[in-house]
């Protein structure tokens, strides 16, 4: 399998393969390389000759594909094929005994949104001859990494507690936080600021309270500060359907299920953490440092097991009749706070 960034790297070079397959159940990546190839592998003069883009669909076949990739450029040094939607080509699999064949000239990029059957003969003789990449969803604890790289795609910084506010607000959605990234990058821009994406810039023109949020409140509850946990649980009460619980309780278990990994890691230092954990950022280690010092491996453990009591309870598992996420999220920071737990 090849890394996104060094796809990047070689269509920026023009020094691409013959054939690409982009699979996998994470479409952002997919659409990112497929319009990077369409915008810069070919120059735009040529493109009218020398690049096609075809549209998985029954009405495309296999014999299409190759009659177009068998050719030669005819004004520039590279000819760019691009199949989007290829899960859709009834009889891709037809495509395997020519790919060994197509000229040194051409880039084939088979694109489809969904995983591929690494048993085929397809997949096996792409593999051989070209580059599969897969792109796979970004874990949530891995979402503020995958924010702050879109930012540096354009030589723009971004803060720690910034990602955290669009991580929390736009949810695992890597193209809508793509979207709102770039909205942002042409505001700084236009007002011909430093190219630095802070909490005040979000809460301007994206209208997110950096106070407010469930990594706000996991911070608080890092720390043990309860006025402030509890006063976040009761905001978020005041607004249910803008602060629904799910989303809050998945940032507190996964905090908390990497936390019990940090307690049993050799190295427990920030450098240790980072590596044990697989961090790039700096300030996600110190997060479990505190929560090292804070919190014992059996308060750990009560604690994912009350998380895990309250989200079934918020999806009407064992619930009370009548309670509402509010008061299951007071409940829950209760349980997190309470002196048993902390023994």
């Amino acid at each position: 399998m090849t890394s996104y960034s060094s796809i990047v790297q070689s269509i920026r070079k023009k020094k691409t393969g013959r054939v690409y397959l982009l699979c996998g159940d994470e479409p952002y990546y997919i659409d990112s390389l497929t319009a990077l190839f369409e915008r810069e592998l070919v120059a735009e003069e040529d493109k009218d000759f020398d690049q096609t883009t075809l549209y998985g669909s029954k009405e495309i076949k296999a014999r299409d594909i190759i009659s177009e990739s068998m050719r030669l450029p005819m004004i520039g040094q590279k000819l760019l094929i691009v199949i989007r939607e290829a899960q859709l080509v009834s009889d891709l699999e037809k495509l395997e005994p020519y790919l060994k064949e197509l000229p040194e000239t051409t880039t084939l990029v088979l694109a489809q949104k969904k995983k591929a059957d690494k048993r085929k003969s397809l997949f096996k003789t792409i593999e051989q001859v070209g580059v599969v990449f897969e792109s796979l969803r970004v874990p949530d604890y891995r979402l503020t990494d995958a924010i702050a790289s879109m930012a540096s795609e354009h030589n723009c910084l971004i803060d720690p507690r910034s990602t955290e506010m669009l991580a929390d607000f736009l949810g695992n959605d890597l193209a809508k936080i793509k979207q709102e990234i770039d909205k942002l990058i042409l505001i700084l821009q236009a007002e011909g600021k430093r190219m630095q994406i802070t909490a005040d810039l979000i809460e301007r023109h994206i209208g997110i309270s950096r106070e407010f949020n469930s990594f706000e409140l996991l911070r608080a509850i890092i720390k043990r500060d309860t006025a402030k946990a509890y006063r976040i649980a009761v905001t978020f009460g005041q607004n249910e359907k803008a602060n629904p619980i799910q989303p809050t309780l998945a940032v507190l278990f996964n905090y908390f299920s990497l936390l019990m990994a940090a307690h049993y890691l050799p190295d427990k230092s920030e450098n240790g953490l980072m590596e044990g954990l697989g961090f790039k950022q700096r300030f996600q280690a110190r997060d479990y440092m505190v929560g090292l010092r804070l919190y014992s491996p059996m308060q750990v453990y009560e604690i994912i097991h009350q998380i895990r009591l309250t989200d079934a309870a918020s999806k009407g598992v064992e619930a009370q009749a009548g309670i509402s996420n509010k008061e299951l999220l007071v409940e829950l920071l209760s349980k997190i706070f309470q002196p048993s737990i902390r023994s």
